[in-house]
């Protein structure tokens, strides 16, 4: 039987019609060849639906010549074609179809260009927004190379998210600031308007959406969301499919992604609302588009289709002799690109150069960078030859100048004027003492620093805030803290008038987190002990004010200190000094380690949680060893491996049955019963699972607090759903009722989705299932809770679908995907299953079981966990 394979017409037809170049990345796939009388093809026709049995997308219902038809014709390029045959539970016929479609309009697109009159280019046909101020436009130097490329995706509508990543002082807010502004020409793109954001100067993501819901309701009268404002996302997300597409520029991405691993893991996403809304355009029909710049590849995106990154690194030798010109530096263009050589066109290493070469030589740059570095290694590793430099410039700043930069460098956002002029006078210099001569002469001295790249201005409602790049500010952080009067001084202002300060922390616990961030810097552990203890309850106000990202950036501090200063918290006996402090806790590297893990497994850091676990069993012994096998039990739960979570728990009571079992030990064992119990209600093991319960009972009278004793409800109502459901309509009134008195955030979520899943369940009461869900959802995606995110966006659809509604399989497949992301796997199933159910199609259906029992053989299930039943 011949194999339905494309004539040479037909296959011409369908390159033609795309223009030659590809249909998903929009790649030319023609071109010439060393033979003159040849062409270099490197696109191919591929099927829609597949061509034989077994093919993606096979359809036994049609024709070998329905096969054979254009129709079932698309052209791409070779690792396209393979992709989308590959992953083709991601490329749906009617995903191949759509992306066919937008090719062609493309193609139509070029080709009007060509023959019709100039017409007028995009940004100035559409209505624009932009909020703050982008920076360095002065001085742009036009990255050529760059600049094609993000032509090329920005005119291809498939692409959704573009990602410019950069080390500080690459200059993305330049680039793309620039790109969108001035050098906009060549854009095209189906959409009405453009709006821009800066996150270094209001990082609150709920301003963010609300700004942009303002914006699209003046751009489109007949779309009305501002009723929905005590929620803004879910307004967007429930009314997305009414709002007209935009381009979102959205500036400095990595301030939200200080607290998430930095030094780690870089990239790990940021707020979980703003992750949300970026996947919502990431899977829209319509042409949106989101351009973030970022310090760090925002990771959740490498699994999201139609998103693109583009690394920012150093720039050409005529580009780097070209900035360096635009900020004064003058002598031959050979000249200029040796400095720019040496300095691996680095644009921040550049303007530093620029600002601190004398005017007497500024002819001769040649000359500057031997006095700087003398007969220097030209092989010096970049970030030592930067330093270098950064300190011989600081010599060459003014007092005043250098005071105002070792203030800007103890905040990780901007802080407007008013913050500088309470903490410049005390730390050196010679200011004014009455506050008109003091702010004058702050204004003239901001204008030069901003002048010279190295601080950064803006705008915050009515007033100017400034910051300075994130090396620039490392620098003179760590020269501040290293003058002990000076830092004294500093930190005593962060912490007795935080009020004053102008700070725009998440939380009123940033100028203390700023606080013992400076006091490791200068090695007094002792001052941070003692406000970890008193301030931050050891941790608890984290846990209880639902603040992850906060305690594991404390804790990441603390445990970075001890790991380097191993002999300053050796043990108890240490801090022998703290009197009224804590005599009974070993303040050491295992207790700052423990609660980085827990941190780290709440934003979903799994996989430095896992390396901190492996270093902590190494080191820990006897009884403390037992937190660190239930938080690698709750690691294990969160990836989905809950076969490997009941062998985990039981080494927690191995450690802890010759200890006396007090309501503390007791309330570790109840929640290692916990997980136990919820694994095995996952694998259908019912008899186990009601063993475990009934060693939560034994321990049940020792469990002295809402924390422990609401496991014993929960447990409860987990064994509901295999059958014996008596009791648990009490069970989950006292769940309801214990929540205001959990001191622990991310419990009270865990709690509410369980009784939101007994609800459903049981299908009654009608609503608060619903309710429960909605508020889970909102606080996770606030709080960056990617596991209680991910499962109540889960749970939200199923629950749809119970009730006979329209699913979002959007959502779903979102769900998914995060959950992929951020490895686990578990809800990765449990999204695909409830996927499944939903789907009409039995060939669709049936991939993606296959799916699912790859997650299986990838987790040695034997049968798939499955958290939903079918509903009838």
């Amino acid at each position: 039987m011949p194999i339905p394979d494309f004539s040479e017409s037909t296959k011409r037809i369908a390159s033609d019609r795309v223009g030659g170049h590809c249909t998903l990345c929009d790649t030319p796939t023609r071109g010439p060849n060393e033979d003159p009388t040849k062409a270099t093809i490197l696109g191919e026709a591929a099927h829609i639906r597949g061509k034989k049995p077994g093919a993606p997308r096979y359809d036994a219902g049609m024709t070998d010549a329905e096969r054979a038809n254009i129709d079932n014709a698309l052209w791409a390029c070779r690792n396209c074609h393979g992709r989308f045959d590959k992953d083709y539970l991601h490329y749906s016929v009617a995903d191949l179809r759509r992306h066919r479609d937008e090719a062609e309009a493309r193609a139509r697109q070029r080709q009007c260009r060509l023959t019709d009159s100039p017409a007028q280019t995009l940004f100035k046909s559409i209505p624009q927004k932009w909020c703050h101020e982008t920076t360095n436009d002065d001085s742009y130097v036009r990255r050529s190379a760059k600049v094609n490329q993000l032509n090329a995706w920005f005119n291809n509508p498939s692409i959704r998210a573009i990602t410019l990543v950069g080390i500080g002082g690459a200059g993305k807010t330049a680039l793309a600031g620039h790109w969108l502004k001035v050098d906009n020409q060549d854009l095209v793109r189906d959409v009405r308007g453009l709006f821009y954001w800066s996150f270094y100067v209001e990082r609150d993501v709920d301003q963010f959406l609300t700004g942009l819901i303002s914006f699209i309701e003046d751009l489109d009268t007949n779309v009305e969301l501002a009723a929905d404002l005590k929620d803004p996302l879910d307004s967007l997300e429930r009314n997305f499919t009414k709002l007209p597409p935009l381009v979102l520029l959205l500036d400095g991405l990595e301030v939200l992604q200080h607290a998430v691993s930095e030094g780690r893991a870089y990239g790990a996403f940021i707020d979980a609302k703003l992750r949300d809304f970026i996947q919502l355009i990431s899977y829209a029909k319509k042409p949106w588009l989101c351009i973030s710049t970022s310090r760090f590849p925002i990771t959740d995106l490498d699994h999201t289709p139609n998103a693109k990154c583009l690394q920012l690194l150093n720039l050409e030798p005529e580009e780097s002799a070209e900035v360096l010109n635009h900020n004064g530096v003058l002598g031959t263009e050979d000249d200029r690109k040796k400095v720019a050589h040496y300095l691996n066109g680095h644009p921040l290493a550049l303007r530093i150069f620029a600002a601190s070469i004398p005017r007497s030589i500024r002819t001769i740059p040649c000359q500057h960078l031997h006095d700087v570095f003398g007969e220097s290694d030209i092989d010096n590793p970049f970030l030592d030859k930067l330093f270098r430099l950064l300190g011989f410039y600081a010599e060459t700043l003014a007092t005043s100048q250098s005071t105002i930069i070792q203030a800007l460098s103890l905040f990780r956002s901007p802080v407007p004027q008013r913050t500088l002029a309470i903490i410049a006078p005390v730390l050196k210099g010679t200011w004014k003492n009455d506050s008109e001569s003091l702010n004058l002469a702050l204004t003239t001295e901001l204008g030069r620093l901003v002048g010279s790249g190295l601080a950064i201005r803006d705008r915050r409602g009515t007033e100017d805030i400034y910051a300075c790049h994130p090396i620039v500010r490392d620098y003179f952080r760590q020269d501040l803290l290293s003058q002990r009067d000076a830092s004294r001084a500093a930190i005593d202002i962060l912490t007795s008038r935080p009020d004053d300060l102008g700070i725009q922390g998440v939380s009123n616990l940033e100028p203390l987190l700023l606080t013992c961030e400076a006091l490791l810097i200068s090695g007094d552990v002792r001052s941070v002990i003692e406000l970890y203890v008193t301030r931050f309850q050891k941790g608890g106000a984290f846990l209880a004010g639902g603040l992850p990202k906060e305690g594991k950036r404390l804790f990441d501090a603390l445990e970075r200190f001890s790991t380097e200063h191993p002999d300053a918290l050796s043990s108890a006996q240490n801090f022998s000094i703290f009197n009224g402090i804590d005599r009974h806790t070993n303040y050491d590297s295992i207790h700052f380690r423990n609660g980085a893990i827990l941190f780290d497994i709440l934003l979903g850091e799994l996989s430095d949680a896992e390396q901190l676990i492996k270093v902590q069993l190494n080191e820990a012994t006897g009884s403390r060893r037992a937190t660190i096998y239930n938080h690698q039990a709750l690691l294990e739960f969160y990836r989905g491996d809950y076969a490997n979570v009941s062998k985990v728990a039981k080494s927690v009571f191995q450690v802890t049955t010759q200890a006396n079992i007090v309501s503390s030990t007791a309330l570790i064992q109840a929640q290692a019963h916990y997980l136990r119990l919820k694994s095995l209600v996952l694998l259908g093991l019912d008899k186990e699972a009601r063993k475990v319960n009934k060693e939560i009972m034994e321990i049940h009278q020792l469990l002295d607090s809402e924390d422990g004793l609401i496991l014993v409800d929960l447990a409860h109502l987990w064994l509901a759903s295999r059958g014996n459901r008596d009791g648990c309509g009490q069970a989950a009134k006292r769940i309801r009722s214990m929540l205001p008195k959990l001191t622990e955030d991310h419990l009270a979520l865990e709690a509410k989705l369980v009784a939101a899943r007994w609800y459903i369940l049981k299908r009654q009461p009608k609503g608060l299932a619903e309710q429960l869900i909605s508020e889970v959802y909102r606080h996770a995606i606030e709080q960056s809770y990617p596991y209680p995110m991910i499962s109540s966006q889960i749970m939200r659809e199923y629950y749809t679908y119970s009730l006979g509604e329209q699913c979002s399989e959007h959502l779903l497949k979102q769900a998914a995907t995060l959950a992929e992301a951020n490895q686990m796997y578990g809800l990765q199933a449990e999204a695909l299953w409830v996927q499944s159910l939903m789907e009409d199609d039995p060939e669709i259906r049936t991939a993606i079981l296959q799916k699912i029992d790859l997650l299986n053989n990838k987790l040695c299930y034997t049968t798939l966990p499955k958290t939903y039943p079918e509903v009838s």
